[in-house]
This record gives structure tokens, C-alpha cells and sequence, in this order.
């Protein structure tokens, strides 16, 4: 009776603390909401969302270079919440971000301590870049859900490669974070040789990976066809040296955590490996290697296709805690002790978190249209908006209801009604000032 007892109260508190931090997750998110306004590439998001399920389906086929399992589900949302409140429209991605924060746990929670389960889940909830991608209206949170999830799959397969349902959930799960984008696939790749080496025969293992390729193949041919296309065209550069540190900054908020926790991580490595070498076969391990695979092959391959970046790289960020909390909570000291380093990295965490963090994508949107209603106001000159691509956002915040009608216009009625001129280059620019 007594062990029963216990075992409720255990199962209460375990409960208590997922729910307590899903709310902490969607609070400190819904607290700085309005710091992020709606601009860069999100306004692309609302325009594809309005269309129909057809056009939304065949945008990896017009080159579009995003798969559409977002765009789809944004759809259903906006048609619940609508357009006029940009407050409901984010509210979409802070929901996704807390139920990753409540799986984290959960998952978590299987492998360690509740104490490390819920340090874990502080990292990242506090990680200064959840506080702009987990407001951010595009895929990155929705892909960083099904990452874990993902991730969770492959080791709960790797141990038990008798359960076939296991095969079945785990090639969805991966199809879904492909269809969510397409470096998801990089993830699923690794994940995919693990279970291989670690659980499977070749020929389970080549079974399970048709399974997925008949789930992803619409995907794929997209892909391979947009890859043809932009692989010599990114907007993006091979990146530095010194990114490869950087970029994390964002998820271990700065220099002085990332340093504290790597020094504690180095640690602990050598007297693992010492101490207990079955101990790379844990689910630490796992998590931990599976992050540094994926984030340091996106970064060599970049000096090729640039791909790497904070916004592609962030969907990795909860195997990265699951890693680094799970092995400190495996350090064979007394248990205060363990709990006293867990406890120190998640007040580190919280106390260098910055949620209004200007260098991060920051857009103030709502001072510039400010602006433009007062020259408005004054002299009716044209507009200038560069790059191209911007006007879809400009129209969003001058007049809303024709942002959400005649989606393939907005460019004609910006030019017509509002005098304003958008330009794919600087040359494009200069030739209409001349003109002008």
C-alpha cells in the first residue's frame, strides 16, 4: 500500500511539473509577443496559408523551396483565428513551442531524474532563440517538435526492433519533419544509419527506409528538383569559423553559459569514459551525438551549399539538452551534488536569457509604418521597398483586408493605390529614379 502510495504522489508530481512548465513555456513567449512583430518571411507564410489545399500542395512543384505540411496547418488556424490580430496568428507557434517544451519533459523524464528532466526542459524554454523562432510564424517550431519526436523514436526502436509498430511510427513521424523541411531530412538520414548499426539487420533496416521513401517520395522529387535549381543560388554564404561556436551562443544564451556547461560537459566525458565505457550506448549519448552529427555536417557542407545558419540549425536544439543534461545527471556522485550542477546550469540559463534580444532578425515593423503614415500625411511621394519580397508584409500592416483577398494582386494594388514601388535589385532601383 505504501509503495502505491508513493508511486501516485511520484506520478502527481511528474504530471504537475509538465504542466507547470508547458505554462511557463507559453507565458514567457505570450509575455514578448509583441517585441516580435509580424515581418521578414512571415507574411509569405500567411499569403501561401490563405490559398487553397491544392495550391498549397503543388507550391514544392512552382519552386517554392518549402514543403507544405506547414502551410497546411496554418491554413486550418487562420481559418479558426483570421487575420485581424496579429496576437492570435502567433499564438499558433507559441503552441506548438510549449507542447515541444511538454514532450521534452516527458521524454526527458524517461531516461533521468525529474530534477534533469526539468533542467532540460528550462534550457530550452530560456534559450534566447526559442524566444524569436518560437514566435516566428513559419516552420521552425513545428519542425523542432517533430525533431525530438523523431529523435525519441529512433532510440525507443533502436532498443526494441521487435515492436513493428515502432517501425511504422517512426518512418510517419520522420515523414512528417521532412514535410515540414526538407533539412529535416539530414536528421531522419542519421537517425535512419543508427537503428541500422544498432538494432536492425540490413535487410529490416532497407525495409524501413523504403517505408519512408514511399511516405517522403512526392517530397523528395520536390526537393531533388529544387535542389537543381538553387543549390549555385542561396541567399545565403559559406559561413565562418567562428559560427560554428557562435551559433549556439543563441541557444546557450552567451559566452558565459555556453563555457560554464562546457567545461562541466568535458568533465564529465572523460570520467564517463573512464569510469564506464557502456556508457556511450545511453540515450544521452544518443541524443548528444545525433545533435553534433547533423549540426557539424550542415556546417562542413556549407562551404559547398551554405545551409548553415541559427534559423536551419535550431530544430536540433532539444537533442543538444537531452544530451548534455542527460550525461551530467549520469555523473556517478552524490546525488546533491548532481542536482546542485543541474540547478546551476538552469539558473545560468534564465538569468543570461535576454527576450527582447535586438540582434536577433529584430524588425520594429509597427515604428516603421508609424513613420509612414506621418510622411504620408505630409507629401505624397512613392514608396521604396526593398527587397521584393517585403511587399507581401508592407501590405499586411497597411491595410489587412486586402492582404487577405486577391493574393496574387498585391503587388498591382501596393502600386495603384498606395504609389508604392517594390525592386529585386539595386539596378532595378537606380533605373526607376532615373525614370522618376
Amino acid at each position: 500500500m505504501r509503495s502505491a502510495h508513493k508511486s501516485r504522489i511520484s506520478n502527481i508530481t511528474i504530471q504537475v511539473t509538465a504542466l507547470t512548465l508547458f505554462c511557463i513555456a507559453l507565458i514567457t513567449k505570450v509575455a514578448v509577443f509583441d517585441f516580435r512583430t509580424l515581418a521578414l518571411d512571415e507574411p509569405f507564410s500567411l499569403k501561401h496559408a490563405q490559398e487553397s489545399w491544392s495550391y498549397i500542395l503543388e507550391l514544392p512543384f512552382n519552386d517554392d523551396p518549402h514543403p507544405p505540411l506547414y502551410y497546411l496547418l496554418l491554413h486550418l488556424w487562420i481559418k479558426i483565428v483570421g487575420l485581424k490580430s496579429i496576437a492570435s496568428l502567433k499564438f499558433f507557434s507559441i503552441l506548438i513551442h510549449a507542447i515541444t517544451a511538454w514532450s521534452l519533459f516527458k521524454i526527458a523524464h524517461k531516461h533521468m531524474s525529474l530534477t534533469a528532466s526539468a533542467a532540460a526542459t528550462i534550457l530550452f524554454i530560456f534559450a534566447d532563440a526559442q524566444f524569436f523562432f518560437a514566435l516566428d510564424l513559419r516552420a521552425y517550431p513545428l519542425m523542432t517538435l517533430l525533431s525530438l519526436v523523431s529523435g525519441f523514436l529512433t532510440y525507443e526502436l533502436a532498443q526494441n526492433p521487435k515492436k513493428k509498430k515502432l517501425w511504422g511510427f517512426w518512418a510517419l513521424a520522420s515523414a512528417l519533419l521532412f514535410y515540414t523541411h526538407y533539412f529535416g531530412l539530414l536528421l531522419v538520414f542519421f537517425q535512419w544509419l543508427y537503428i541500422a548499426f544498432r538494432a536492425l539487420n540490413w535487410r529490416h533496416a532497407i525495409l524501413l527506409g523504403l517505408s519512408f521513401s514511399l511516405l517522403s517520395a512526392p517530397g523528395l522529387i520536390a526537393m531533388a528538383r529544387q535542389f537543381m535549381v538553387s543549390h549555385d543560388d542561396t541567399w545565403m554564404s559559406a559561413p565562418l569559423w567562428e559560427q560554428l561556436w557562435t551559433t549556439l551562443y543563441y541557444n546557450i544564451n552567451g559566452h558565459q553559459t555556453t563555457i560554464t556547461l562546457g567545461l562541466i560537459l568535458l568533465g564529465v566525458i572523460v570520467f564517463q569514459l573512464i569510469r564506464n565505457s557502456q556508457f556511450i550506448k545511453s540515450a544521452a549519448s544518443f541524443y548528444l551525438v545525433s545533435f553534433l552529427l547533423v549540426y557539424l555536417f550542415m556546417f562542413v557542407f556549407s562551404f559547398w551549399v551554405p545551409i548553415f545558419s541559427l534559423r536551419y540549425t535550431v530544430f536540433l536544439s532539444p537533442l543538444l539538452f537531452l544530451g548534455v543534461v542527460g550525461w551530467i545527471d549520469a555523473m556517478p556522485l552524490p546525488k546533491l551534488v548532481v542536482k546542485g550542477v543541474l540547478i546551476l546550469v538552469s539558473f545560468l540559463q534564465i538569468i543570461h536569457h535576454n527576450p527582447r534580444e535586438t540582434d536577433l532578425y529584430y524588425r520594429d515593423l509597427d515604428g516603421a509604418m508609424a513613420y509612414y503614415d506621418d510622411i504620408k500625411q505630409k507629401k505624397n511621394i512613392p514608396t521604396l521597398i526593398y527587397p521584393y519580397w517585403f511587399h507581401h508584409g508592407f501590405l499586411f500592416h497597411l491595410d489587412r483586408d486586402l492582404f487577405s483577398s486577391n493574393h496574387e494582386e498585391h503587388y498591382s494594388i501596393l502600386n495603384s493605390k498606395y504609389n508604392a514601388h517594390a525592386f529585386w535589385s539595386t539596378e532595378d532601383y537606380l533605373d526607376f529614379l532615373r525614370r522618376y
